[in-house]
């Protein structure tokens, strides 16, 4: 009599795939603000323009795939707050440089204080008017152009096979909030200081995989300070 040998099956699970640490970019908001809000703003904080936007968002997946376990983003906010925003030095770029440092010369705004909002983190901002980067900001705005915020991190990521999901790691270190001229999500709310609700956008930008640096629109919308400064320096 033949004995039948069956061979086990041996199954293999996929492993998550994890990332080495990568340069993360994140749009969180979309906004444009009101030429008479602006300046109400900018009277009632003598002279500041402070603003209010979502800057990230924990625990869903955005419109990049990426998963933000809160515990993981409290942590570094917590750390951002008291290594940069404590000390003034919280700056934001105007558009995404592809670098991990932060250019002082091309800030435009800085984070002057955050809280969350369950799993929304919240932050107010000062334009930094009267800075070059500052000044562009501030004339978009005023033009009801469109602007967006997005923050800027490093970390590694964990996919799972067959998941549309990226866990953002224990790893990330953030590195700054910036303002930028092409995002690609929706504005979830935005408003100036002193509670001044905004209305929402509801249409979504396509990103095109490029930046559309915003200093390439300073001919288009402000020649004022930097043209007449040029024409002086001619003379001379």
């Amino acid at each position: 009599m033949d004995t039948e040998i069956i061979e086990p099956i041996i199954t293999i699970e996929e492993q998550p795939i994890v990332s080495q640490k990568q340069l993360l970019i994140d749009y969180c908001s979309l906004f444009k603000l009101d030429t008479q809000l602006i300046q109400e703003s900018i009277i009632k904080n003598n002279g500041r323009l402070l603003i209010k936007s979502i800057i990230q968002r924990a625990n869903r997946k955005n419109a990049n795939g990426r998963y933000y376990p809160k515990n993981t983003l409290e942590r570094e906010m917590k750390k951002y707050y008291d290594i940069f925003v404590k000390e003034n030095r919280a700056y934001s770029e105007l558009d995404h440089p592809e670098s991990q440092i932060v250019n002082v010369k091309n800030s435009c705004a800085t984070l002057e204080s955050y809280w969350w909002e369950g799993d929304d983190v919240w932050g107010e901002f000062e334009i930094l008017r009267g800075t070059p980067a500052g000044n562009i900001v501030e004339a978009i705005l005023k033009l009801g152009k469109t602007l967006g915020i997005s923050s800027r991190a490093l970390g590694s990521l964990t996919e799972s096979a067959g998941d549309d999901v990226a866990t953002v790691n224990d790893d990330l270190s953030l590195i700054s909030f910036d303002i930028v001229s092409n995002p690609s999500t929706r504005l979830a709310q935005f408003s100036l200081n002193e509670n001044i609700n905004l209305s929402t956008i509801t249409e979504s930008i396509t990103y095109n995989g490029k930046y559309d640096k915003v200093n390439n629109l300073l001919h288009d919308i402000i020649c004022d300070q930097t043209c007449e400064l040029a024409k002086l320096n001619k003379k001379r």
